[in-house]
């Protein structure tokens, strides 16, 4: 690889394609397995192939708002422009065939265009589960719309100085083999578990029907018609929410939206509060960021205590994705974060405990939102419907 060569920058998942219909976005090329040795890439807006033969690497990015961009892959060169994608065989099924469904604005939008290929052996993910590029270099973007060259040969908008900080920074990035590690592919391809008959992958969940899968008053609803369930919010306690929380308490007491807080649990010994984000940040924030509705819960608990002293717990639920924007709120407060992800492998491992005929679509549920990143959780929204278009097609 030239020492010299252009670096594109591509961002990935820059606007809201997945929230139309059942929707594959293209970026789903990106994760699919090499075949025949040849790696396949989706490149936004990539029909600009005049610049081509100057790349050797292309990073691909997430933008995360103020927090910067999220690394997903590198792939290095020769990367090679493809015409005719539609007709490419992803496994069993071709590109156009996995695009079918896809609308836009109401729209049918089953047209690919070009796409991109490289050697398998050049195409890298990071190894760190969180690696994370700024958003600006000396008050410059990374990535302006969804893609930006860097190049010493031909730097772009006359920003010499911004674009030599920002080459230098992605090469030696770039070139670093410590950030990088061959995609697991296994893990991620839905194809085999589908045909396999992975029914929770393949099933389409009502909260996905009724377009409820981020609602968050739906999935406290949904905590505390689980908690009521014998033994849980004990075993729960003990699993979960860590030895602030007495075992000798007796019957549980679970209350929704008591003095505004999502879920109000008590027993004779102890009160645990939880206030449960999803798409949401903390209300109530005082002009410094120093006070919120958080500490207001605190006081509301103080005062319930006051005649008899009680055990107090204090939890933040948060999905995994969304752990950053919310930790700021947190720290050196009394409460403590719980990401989705231990919801979720208690309540699978635990399944007896509240068994019923909503529990699988509630393990779906948590499931979306124990994603560790906002890529994640869009290659999981894709991963289930492209697993229901191979059950269909079986």
């Amino acid at each position: 690889m030239s020492a010299n060569g252009t670096i594109l920058v591509s961002k990935l998942f820059a606007g809201g394609y997945l929230n139309e219909g059942e929707n594959v976005g293209h970026e789903a090329i990106n994760y699919l397995p090499a075949f025949n040795g040849k790696k396949y890439l989706f490149i936004p807006n990539g029909s600009d192939i005049s610049r081509y033969k100057e790349i050797d690497a292309v990073l691909f990015v997430r933008y995360l708002g103020k927090w910067g961009y999220e690394v997903l892959a590198c792939a290095k060169g020769p990367i090679l422009p493809i015409p005719l994608a539609d007709n490419i065989e992803a496994g069993d099924i071709t590109f156009g065939d996995l695009f079918s469904r896809n609308t836009y604005r109401s729209e049918a939008d089953k047209s690919l265009g070009r796409i991109w290929v490289v050697d398998e052996d050049n195409y890298f993910v990071p190894k760190k589960e969180e690696f994370t590029l700024p958003r600006k270099v000396d008050n410059h973007e990374l990535v302006q719309r969804v893609r930006r060259y860097y190049s010493k040969s031909n730097l772009e908008t006359g920003l010499a100085s911004c674009q030599n900080n920002w080459y230098e920074t992605l090469r030696s990035i770039i070139e670093n083999e410590d950030n990088w590690e061959k995609p697991q592919y296994e893990s991620m391809l839905p194809v085999g578990n589908a045909k396999g008959g992975d029914e929770l992958l393949t099933r389409k969940s009502f909260l996905e029907v009724i377009h409820k899968e981020y609602d968050e008053l739906v999935f406290s609803n949904l905590l505390a018609h689980y908690f009521r369930f014998t033994g849980v919010v004990d075993q729960f306690a003990k699993e979960v929410l860590g030895p602030s929380i007495s075992q000798d308490g007796g019957e549980w007491v679970v209350r929704r939206e008591y003095k505004h807080i999502d879920l109000w649990l008590e027993n004779s010994t102890n009160i645990i509060v939880i206030e449960n984000k999803i798409r949401s940040g903390i209300n109530g924030l005082s002009a410094d960021g120093s006070k919120s509705q958080l500490d207001n819960y605190i006081k509301i608990v103080e005062n319930e205590s006051k005649e008899h002293p009680k055990n107090a717990g204090f939890f933040l639920f948060v999905p995994d994705y969304e752990k950053t924007t919310i930790s700021e709120h947190v720290s050196g407060t009394k409460y403590t974060l719980i990401p989705y992800s231990k919801l979720l492998t208690f309540f699978k491992e635990h399944r007896d405990l509240c068994d019923d005929e909503f529990v699988d679509e509630f393990l779906i549920g948590l499931e979306r939102h124990a994603c560790k990143s906002l890529s994640a959780l869009n290659w999981y929204v894709m991963k289930r419907r492209i697993a229901r278009l191979h059950k269909e097609r079986e």
